[in-house]
């Protein structure tokens, strides 16, 4: 799943060295919100509260009952905790223009039942959804760091990032 957020940022540099800075300026703050989204979202799918905040589609009553049962517990995405524990390590790859977490992840995330009528469940997309309030903390993160970034002496310029 792909997330677009889009900022607005002035910036004072000369023409000549703000190409530079930019592409450097954006490649670090988002390396840094790469970083933050592993450390501080990610596990957040993995509490009661994931089901309301990322509208996770509702399991069914036997699966929530046998979980309880067999588990001692009814934590989203997590059976044996197989999963939350193979997404805790990452590696961050950033470009001038994106940013990529990429995790280990049990090959049951993106395998499902054919045989029953309950819509299957799509859990990598589960494990990587963004709450609107999330989607506006991270667009201010990176219009602050960008301003952090690329303000400097020099000639004012509007650039917009998408």
């Amino acid at each position: 799943m792909t997330t677009v957020i889009t900022c607005t940022v002035e910036y004072n540099r000369t023409p000549g060295t703000i190409l530079k800075v930019i592409r450097q300026g954006v490649a670090k703050v988002l390396g840094k919100l790469g970083e933050r989204w592993h450390k501080k979202t990610r596990p957040k799918h993995f509490t009661r509260r994931a089901y309301t905040e990322y509208g996770y589609q509702r399991r069914t009553a036997s699966h929530t009952k046998r979980k309880r049962k067999r588990y001692g517990h009814t934590l989203p995405l997590v059976w044996t905790g197989q999963l939350r524990r193979q997404t805790g390590a990452a590696t961050i790859s950033t470009t001038r223009k994106s940013v990529k977490v990429k995790m280990n992840a049990p090959r049951y995330l993106y395998q499902n039942r054919k045989d029953t009528t309950v819509k299957p469940i799509n859990k990598a997309d589960e494990l990587v959804r963004l709450s609107g309030a999330e989607i506006n903390q991270i667009g201010k993160a990176l219009h602050d760091g960008l301003v952090r970034e690329m303000n400097r002496p020099g000639t004012k310029r509007t650039r917009t990032f998408r």
